[in-house]
């Protein structure tokens, strides 16, 4: 799984790819676990599900889902940041996004929310990672 911010990378080799998500990820764990404080609380756990970039609607619920009207959660990476936020206690974001594609990558048009709480994003939990 990758997850890029500028089009003209997408020229990378798979390997380069991997690696740069690998990178993201171990300072995103780094940063989450250095500037925030733990509240106390229940952690949880959000699945990403798919490579949109749509916002949750409505972080109040605990639930990732940018689309409640559809059968099923639908979360983006966006939405299980801003429900990582905003969920009190050390949370974990996990990838299942569907497709037949062996990279699957993220593309978001904008930047992605500052992580404020406690999360591990785990890129390895995608299958094929």
């Amino acid at each position: 799984m990758t997850i890029q911010t500028n089009r003209e990378a997408s020229k990378w080799t798979d390997k380069a790819r991997i690696l740069v998500a690998g990178l993201l990820v171990a300072a995103m764990v780094v940063a989450a676990s250095t500037t925030a404080p733990e509240r106390a609380g229940a952690s949880t756990t959000f699945v990403v599900n798919g490579i949109g970039e749509a916002k949750d609607a409505s972080t109040t619920s605990a639930a990732c889902d940018t689309d409640p009207s559809t059968t099923g959660k639908q979360c983006t990476l966006r939405a299980a940041i801003e429900e990582a936020n905003d969920t009190s206690g050390a949370d974990t974001i996990n990838f299942a996004i569907g497709g037949t594609a062996s990279v699957k990558t993220i593309l978001p048009d904008s930047e992605l929310p500052e992580i404020t709480d406690p999360v591990t994003i785990d890129g390895y939990s995608q299958r094929g990672a």
